[in-house]
């Protein structure tokens, strides 16, 4: 609720000083742009992430709370392995299968697993984020 009400606080401050509609309109396009930036090399990170996983097969252990989401647990060689994205709550049982399933595996400091959805949200990560920026960056090019 906060991320909603100080940007609206501050645009209101903002046009208070004298601050024109289409200057905040900028920053907002701007803002935009950053943040699929962002969310575009976060998703080449976890692709790179993925390339460098061996592929395994591993059966689901259980969900876990960790970094205060639940998370779903691996157990594969007999170690277990945290997902790298949170567990859904809605689709729980159609998404995480019980029994033995290939998934992407990391050892290091932190043993980490990549399943089936993880891979697809990363996927489409890939696609729509790099896409979203372009044709947020050509409507603000047409616009300003």
């Amino acid at each position: 609720m906060e991320f909603i009400i100080i940007p609206l606080i501050a645009a209101a401050l903002l046009l208070i000083l004298g601050v024109s509609g289409m200057v905040l309109l900028e920053l907002l396009y701007i803002l935009m742009l950053l943040i699929l930036l962002l969310m575009t090399v976060f998703f080449l990170s976890c692709a790179v992430f993925v390339l460098t996983c061996k592929r395994r097969e591993a059966e689901l252990a259980r969900f876990e709370k960790h970094n205060k989401f639940d998370t779903a647990v691996y157990l594969c060689d007999e170690e277990e392995y945290y997902n790298i994205f949170p567990a859904e709550n809605i689709m729980r049982e159609r998404i995480y299968s019980k029994g033995p399933q290939k998934v992407l595996i990391k050892r290091g400091k932190r043993s980490l697993a990549v399943d089936r959805h993880s891979l697809f949200i990363i996927i489409s990560g890939l696609v729509l984020s790099p896409f979203s920026l372009a044709v947020i960056a050509a409507f603000a090019r047409s616009i300003f």
